[in-house]
């Protein structure tokens, strides 16, 4: 095993599209999933392993890929997975700080690993943040393209995508069904049935959207109303409205006729 692990990494020291053998991938074992297939090596670091099945699986059931999770011997620079249905070795980063330089960071890790990387957002981050980050790395890194997850759906961008000028992550680039594409290239807008914008309550809270609408609003708040209440107060909105109306002179005080003892006591004097 350790032959063909040593003999693995000579083939891709200076390769990431290096493509792992059938005998290599045989050593794995088959992680259970409902979809795709998962593929995990027994030298995968097992600091990382529990996240990275985490990553692994989502691709799997999620878009029905085949995922290798490989092996990360101590020393040596790696991808965390080998993406057999779209043929890319791919770096996995969860960012839980909500800082530019945290992403940043991941970012610049990631591109010594892999030149395709998946990133998770996993804090209260603004999408203005995350293309800042996105940009000033990508400029000085050669990561050929970065997926975005937030909760079960992505967002694909290239290079070339993020480093243009007006680069914006918006609702509408997320989606939840396979966006493969030779080389595992972005989505093309219109091209899948399925593009969601604020279908998931994560992708709601980092672009600051409500996932209800005016109506679904309006009947909550309306159940939430206390008859009596609502029915005691537009009571004493009236008789407030009456009684400014006959101080002020407009109406004569005959029309205080009936409104209680101690609210009539006072255009009596």
């Amino acid at each position: 095993m350790l032959k063909s692990v040593r003999e693995y990494y000579l083939c891709c020291s200076n390769s990431q599209s290096c493509t792992p053998s059938i005998p290599y991938v045989t050593e794995c074992r088959v992680e259970p999933s409902e979809n795709g297939r998962i593929y995990v090596h027994p030298v995968h670091g097992k600091g990382e392993l529990k996240e990275n099945l985490g990553f692994a699986r989502w691709r799997a059931e999620q878009f029905g890929e085949e995922v290798v999770l490989l092996p990360n011997p101590q020393g040596v620079k790696s991808a965390d997975s080998y993406n057999i249905t779209r043929g890319v070795q791919e770096e996995y980063k969860r960012g839980r700080t909500a800082s530019v330089n945290a992403i940043d960071r991941l970012l610049r890790d990631g591109a010594k690993q892999a030149d395709h990387i998946i990133l998770e957002i996993d804090c209260d981050i603004t999408p203005g943040k995350v293309e800042h980050a996105l940009q000033g790395r990508l400029k000085r890194a050669n990561i050929g393209e970065v997926r975005l997850k937030i909760g079960n759906l992505e967002a694909v961008y290239t290079r070339e995508q993020i480093i243009r000028d007006g680069f914006k992550i918006r609702p509408e680039d997320f989606h939840d069904v396979s966006a493969f594409r030779n080389g595992g290239s972005a989505l093309e807008k219109g091209v899948e049935p399925n593009i969601v914008a604020n279908a998931d309550a994560k992708l709601a809270k980092f672009f600051g959207l409500s996932k209800k609408t005016p109506q679904e609003i309006a009947i909550e708040r309306h159940a939430k109303r206390d008859a009596a209440k609502v029915q005691q107060a537009w009571n004493e909105r009236r008789i407030a409205s009456i009684e400014a109306a006959v101080k002020d002179g407009w109406l004569p005080k005959e029309c205080l006729t009936g409104l209680s003892a101690n609210h009539v006591a006072q255009y009596n004097h």
